[in-house]
């Protein structure tokens, strides 16, 4: 079972900006497990780099995203 935050809603941001869509599950942002919509906020927020981002994709399929600054 993934005890992970589950996208409720995207607006405008990093994660709309990633195609992220509602029902995506994150389990990791830049290597860090996040549990919560807090820590998702908080890996995200205005000036934060995402180097990566894993998780599950409303139909079932695994992700993850690499990035280069």
């Amino acid at each position: 079972m993934i005890l992970a935050p589950k996208v409720a809603s995207v607006g405008s941001g990093k994660l709309k900006d990633l195609g992220l869509k509602n029902g995506t599950i994150i389990s990791t942002i830049n290597g860090k497990k996040v549990n919560n919509a807090a820590e998702v906020r908080d890996a995200t927020s205005a000036g934060e780099f995402i180097s990566s981002i894993d998780g599950i994709q409303p139909n079932g399929i695994y992700f993850s995203y690499q990035f280069r600054n």
